[in-house]
């Protein structure tokens, strides 16, 4: 079974490939689609020839894609299945010439001969190109061929396809070969029994004149041999003479047909496109030419407009988006934002009324006084301490009289002295321990109250900052309301530049089908005119294919018949008179054997 075919510029396929599946396979295509070229492909590729190619219609070269771009060469490749192997035939065509591989389960079994190859596909499909061709593969218009043909020849002709003919020739020619054997021994025996029972003279003369007459038959058989030979050369020249007429002439009533059938499809498309043409009968090509190009320049004016209004039309809406989204901004974050910044304001403002700054900052400079009041006291009674410290320590270095007077100083009397420095101290400690209490209160109420004083100063600049932004609000509203008005101008405006848009492009639509259909009528008046003069070429054609069948006008198919027969028959005369001059000739060398022994008798 056939599974894959490949194609590569084989006349109209650039590069196909046909997958093939079991059961029937269908191909369906118009005209020229390559249909009968994909047949042609596949008997190629299995014989190295096909029909056309093989009558001589078409040439090798012409195999060869040459539209749209000529190629150098073309290759065909086809994959069956036998006997659970694949084998992959591949022949290419190239400058003339033809090599070809043969590959089995992708392994190379012969290349590149194309002969070779052909003779093993042969072998492995058990029939060659002419049984394919004869019954298997039918050609283009020959499907009916056997219905053509005359009741009484129809099994002589399915004879000839299948070359059973053949056998028939060779069984008839064997019975002659017979016959002459048979004859050819009776005769040897006949003369054998005469040379038993004559003596040696009358054997010698027998023997003689049996000789002289055998050179004698085979002269005549030999006049006759030639004659026959010249005889049957004449036949078969004028048998091939008259095949050639015969298929020429089958070609013509063919090509006679096929022209008949354009022509007459031709007239009908004729007559279609006329009742189409109805609506332009009184316009001429020039008038239908200039309305094309008066429809094309408006259609062209029309689209630069649209083009222009179009443009009109986008920066509008990108300037209506642009409005909208300032006026969304506007009411969603910046009216609002400021509306809430003026009620901050506000309170801010009922805010500062409640607090007294200038008590405030009184109080403040009350305190820091305070403080700096204890800080100094605080310095003092330390400064003190480290004096009566310093003055205890000399009082204890001193013996019994008084540094300032000389005056001799008790013990009880310096004890006095001792207590109450000592005294001063713990009194100035208390002071200090005091002090620093109190500086510590201090510093506490004025950072306090300064953070107070800082956070009323905050909200002072804060009441400044946003003092005036009723104004703000004021523009900010004022410019709402001329953003809406102009963003309902400008919608209004859009509506007018739609309507204008969708007027042009009613009219550039309307004149376009115009245009399109003015199109169509120049295409179809020139499709006329080109099948009116395919018209004149089909019947001069047709003409000229029936002139040359008036050439043919003495071809007798009934004489082509009698010569075939007589070709036929010439051909087994030839080989009768062959074998009869063989036979006379092993006859005669017999013969001339036994005169050898025989002669020295004479002669005594």
């Amino acid at each position: 079974m056939i599974t894959k075919l490949q194609l590569k510029n084989w006349r109209s396929h650039l590069d196909t490939n046909i997958d093939f599946s079991e059961g029937t396979n269908c191909f369906i295509g118009s005209m020229g689609a390559g249909k009968t070229s994909i047949l042609d492909a596949i008997c190629f590729a299995l014989f190295g020839t096909f029909p056309t190619l093989q009558s001589k219609k078409i040439k090798l070269e012409d195999i060869i894609m040459k539209k749209p771009k000529k190629q150098d060469r073309a290759e065909v490749s086809v994959t069956f299945q036998l006997d659970d192997n694949e084998w992959t035939v591949k022949r290419l065509i190239d400058k003339g010439r033809t090599t070809a591989e043969l590959r089995k389960n992708a392994h190379l079994v012969e290349s590149p001969q194309s002969t070779k190859v052909t003779k093993q596909v042969n072998s492995l499909l058990k029939l060659d190109y002419d049984l394919f061709t004869r019954a298997i593969y039918s050609e283009q218009n020959q499907l009916d061929m056997f219905l053509t043909i005359p009741k009484g020849l129809r099994m002589k002709k399915i004879d000839q396809l299948l070359s059973i003919d053949k056998f028939e020739k060779a069984k008839a020619t064997a019975k002659q070969v017979s016959r002459k054997l048979k004859t050819s021994i009776e005769e040897k025996k006949q003369v054998y029994q005469n040379l038993e029972s004559d003596d040696s003279l009358k054997k010698l003369d027998t023997i003689k004149r049996e000789l002289e007459k055998l050179i004698q038959d085979k002269n005549n058989l030999d006049k006759k041999l030639s004659q026959t030979t010249d005889r049957r050369k004449f036949v078969e020249k004028e048998v091939t003479n008259l095949k050639k007429q015969q298929k020429r002439i089958q070609e013509i009533e063919e090509q006679i047909k096929t022209q008949s059938a354009l022509l007459e499809v031709a007239e009908k498309d004729i007559e279609k496109l006329k009742e189409c043409l109805m609506p332009i009968a009184e316009k001429t090509d020039q008038d239908l030419e200039r309305e094309f190009r008066n429809l094309t320049t408006e259609i062209s004016k029309i689209q630069e407009s649209l083009e222009k209004e179009r443009s009109n039309f986008d920066f509008l809406i990108k300037v209506i988006a642009q409005k909208e989204a300032k006026v969304t901004l506007m009411v969603s974050e910046k009216i609002p934002e400021l509306e809430e910044i003026i009620r901050e304001r506000d309170e801010l403002k009922k805010k500062l009324k409640k607090l007294k700054v200038k008590d405030s900052d009184k109080k403040l400079s009350k305190l820091k006084k305070e403080l700096e009041f204890n800080q100094l006291a605080l310095q003092r009674a330390q400064v003190e301490i480290e004096q009566i410290d310093k003055s205890i320590t000399e009082f204890k270095k001193l013996k019994d009289s008084c540094p300032i007077c000389d005056n001799k100083l008790s013990s009880k009397k310096k004890k006095i002295i001792m207590d109450k420095k000592k005294k001063n101290i713990r009194d100035l400690q208390k002071t200090i321990v005091k002090s620093k209490k109190e500086i510590k209160k201090l510093k506490s109420s004025v950072e306090e109250l300064e953070r107070d004083l800082s956070q009323i100063d905050d909200l002072i600049k804060r009441y400044e900052n946003i003092k005036d932004k009723d104004k703000e609000l004021k523009f900010a509203k004022d410019a709402l309301k001329v953003l809406r008005g102009e963003i309902f101008e400008h919608l209004n405006e859009r509506k007018m530049l739609e309507k204008t848009l969708s007027m042009i492009q009613k009219k550039t639509d309307e004149l376009k089908e115009r245009r399109d259909e003015t199109k169509d009528f120049i295409s179809k008046k020139k499709e006329v005119n080109d099948k009116f003069e395919r018209i004149k070429e089909y019947n001069n054609k047709v003409n000229d294919l029936k002139q040359e069948k008036q050439n043919y006008s003495r071809f007798s198919a009934t004489v082509l018949e009698n010569l075939e027969k007589e070709f036929k028959d010439l051909i087994v005369l030839e080989k009768e008179i062959e074998t009869n001059m063989n036979n006379i000739s092993s006859i005669a060398e017999e013969k001339k054997k036994r005169l050898k022994p025989l002669s020295p008798l004479k002669s005594n």
